[in-house]
């Protein structure tokens, strides 16, 4: 039996799903913002947590062109969910 290789994708659903409901409403709306922010990225196609690298999380947050805050936020998400 094969099992299933984790992806950032199906780790942010778990996320979405678990955790999320248990924040305020501002935050989940701003969480599902950012959460749909980083699956443009890491889940198109979706990539497996063993292979994601510190380099491919500076090459979100260059190519999303962001300003310093939202950068913080980001990694704080990414950190919450993959961590």
């Amino acid at each position: 039996m094969k099992s299933e290789v984790a992806t950032f994708l199906t780790v942010a659903i778990r996320y979405e799903n678990e955790v999320l409901p248990m924040k305020a409403e501002g935050t989940q709306r701003t969480n599902k913002t950012n959460i749909k922010r980083l699956l443009e990225f890491f889940g198109n196609p979706p990539a497996p947590l063993d292979d994601i690298e510190p380099y491919h999380i500076k090459q979100y947050l260059d190519s999303a062109k962001n300003i310093k805050l939202h950068q913080q936020i980001m990694r704080l998400h990414y950190s919450t969910i993959y961590g």
